[in-house]
């Protein structure tokens, strides 16, 4: 009988496009289908977490509120 490596079964190459390959188990777990949103989040530096995108929240992950503008001209003034 031959001996399996733990860990190695979720291990996938990366393809000329990018992409990688989700092994159905996990598809399945995550009850992930053919067009289904998936959005990676960044765990730690190089390590990053894959979650499904549910459908009626994608809107809200698209919109990005805008940033608070730092007006650098007044900074001085008030410093005189």
């Amino acid at each position: 009988m031959a001996k399996k490596k733990l860990g190695t079964d979720n291990i996938r190459p990366v393809n000329p496009n990018g992409g990688i390959v989700i092994p159905k188990s996990i598809r399945e777990d995550m009850d992930l289908e053919t067009g289904d949103m998936v959005k990676l989040v960044r765990f730690a530096k190089g390590q990053y977490v894959i979650a499904k995108v549910d459908p009626d929240k994608l809107n809200e992950l698209l919109t990005i509120d805008s940033l608070p503008v730092y007006d650098a001209s007044n900074s001085s003034k008030e410093n005189e």
